[in-house]
């Protein structure tokens, strides 16, 4: 089992969800380190979608454990090598979780600014959120 750190639309709610069954939730979490930015990518007739790459912040998101198969599943989903690359970092609790960064440079237009991005200041921190 593999511990997994997601922040965008995989998460409890939003739209993608029911790709992570078979995962189990352990807790929300959060980067260890500000060294994080998010944006979001906008592909033509497609909902935008979050990315995260190198930074000033933490990021805000989901900490679940998944088997072998499951992870297989989201890279492929992801589209692992192509659009992100799974690699690990740090999480507030001291341990290590894969997560999905966001290749660079992104051949889909990417913007800083969307209504799906929500940056608290105070706590220097960007979290995915659902669209109003």
């Amino acid at each position: 089992m593999a511990r997994l750190f997601i922040y965008g639309t995989l998460m409890r709610g939003f739209r993608n969800e029911a790709r992570m069954d078979g995962a189990n939730f352990i807790a929300v979490a959060r980067t260890m380190e500000a060294r994080w930015s998010m944006v979001a990518a906008i592909e033509a007739g497609h909902y935008p979608f979050p990315g995260v790459v190198a930074g000033h912040s933490f990021i805000a998101g989901e900490l679940y454990e998944v088997d072998g198969p499951l992870l297989q599943t989201l890279d492929i989903f992801e589209l692992e090598g192509r659009e992100y690359v799974r690699e690990m970092l740090a999480l507030e609790d001291g341990k290590q979780a894969a997560f999905y960064r966001l290749i660079l440079p992104s051949p889909l237009p990417l913007v800083d600014t969307h209504a799906q991005i929500h940056y608290d200041e105070a706590a220097n921190c960007y979290r995915w959120i659902q669209e109003t």
